[in-house]
């Protein structure tokens, strides 16, 4: 093995794959992960709302006024390096309704304009409308934002020079290592 390791030979990917012999009592729960194969709507309409949310976050990251809900807010910012929107609450008028209410903690963070590290913290009250290519936005309230500033991170990333160095730890551990 090490001889073929030095000389530069494909390494080979093994996965074990079990079938138990019996159904296991989480396999019924595990079933109903995937929330459109639930018979609650809300926890359809919480899952696409999600997703919906989740590209409105990376776009956030990209062009700071992709998202006019908190253009205000991120205009604070000069690097924006952090946007998570969390939602805590969802629900219809009735199953039948094309709106749904939802309530979501959303988070900021990055390089403020005045200089240091700039984050938010708040909820966002909004309505969205069921349509047949999905969910759109149709309202949106901001509650209050919690400001913290700092001069610069109180954490830095250490694990790679710390580890970096261990074989293993590079085989095995490192980010991107499937």
């Amino acid at each position: 093995m090490a001889c073929a390791v030095a000389a530069g030979a494909q390494t080979v990917e093994h996965r074990l794959e079990v079938e138990y012999a019996q159904e296991r009592p989480v396999d019924r729960t595990l079933g109903k992960v995937d929330a459109n194969d639930d018979d609650w709507v809300s926890e359809r309409d919480y899952q696409a709302i999600d997703e919906q949310l989740k590209k409105v976050a990376e776009a956030l990251k990209v062009r700071k006024d992709s998202f006019a809900p908190l253009a205000q807010l991120v205009r604070s910012f000069r690097r924006l390096g952090l946007v998570e929107f969390k939602i805590l609450s969802s629900a219809r008028d009735g199953a039948d309704a094309g709106l749904a209410h939802v309530t979501a903690r959303v988070e900021l963070g990055g390089d403020g304009i005045a200089g240091g590290v700039l984050a938010l913290l708040g909820e966002m009250d909004m309505t969205w409308a069921s349509k047949p290519d999905g969910w759109t936005l149709a309202s949106a309230t901001l509650g209050k934002f919690r400001e913290s500033t700092a001069a610069a991170l109180g954490f830095v990333e250490i694990t790679e020079s710390v580890f970096g160095g261990i074989e293993s730890y590079r085989r095995q551990l490192a980010p991107g290592v499937d």
